[in-house]
């Protein structure tokens, strides 16, 4: 199974959070229209797992994200959510994926995507095989949500330069 990690990051690297901005006040802090389609686009017949605060920060009209199966991670054991499959540890969620026990048609799980947020970012960043980073030309004062520093086990093998973001894809080099 190919885990990969979509986002989108300020240029601003914040020192005491250990990341790059991503969320202010529980939204995005800028408006990207091609930004959401590619996600659409890139995610669209995978699941997608995130946590429950991204799950929340989705609104209400566009979730569950359709044509998508909606993995929701939460430490809650009483959470529901209609239309989406609830897992309270990362292994959990995906070695059910990998057994196929979330298989839902047309959803492909050979590859996951993972959206967020911060805490789910830092608990598959060691182990995801790809990055999907939009790097946006712009600094977020006051951020409260941040995507973890990756180091040099990351190689750019694609970049698409737009007027203020890039598009640009990292894959992991093989040990």
């Amino acid at each position: 199974m190919e885990l990969k990690l979509i986002v989108a990051i300020a240029k601003n690297y914040v020192s005491d959070r250990g990341g790059y901005p991503i969320g202010k006040n529980g939204t995005l802090p800028w408006n990207i229209p091609e930004d959401l389609k590619r996600f659409k686009e890139l995610t669209t017949g995978y699941p997608v797992i995130m946590g429950r605060k991204t799950y929340e920060s989705i609104p209400q009209k566009f979730r569950p994200l359709k044509n998508r199966m909606n993995v929701v991670l939460t430490n809650n054991l009483d959470y529901k959510q209609e239309g989406a499959f609830v897992a309270h540890t990362l292994e959990g969620a995906l070695s059910c994926l990998e057994c196929n026990l979330y298989k839902q048609k047309e959803i492909n799980n050979e590859l996951v995507y993972v959206i967020g947020g911060e805490s789910i970012f830092k608990k598959t960043l060691p182990i995801a095989n790809t990055l999907e980073i939009t790097h946006v030309n712009q600094i977020v004062e006051n951020a409260d949500a941040f995507f973890p520093k990756w180091g040099n086990e990351w190689k750019e093998v694609q970049r698409e330069d737009k007027k203020g973001y890039s598009f640009v894809t990292y894959k992991k080099l093989s040990d």
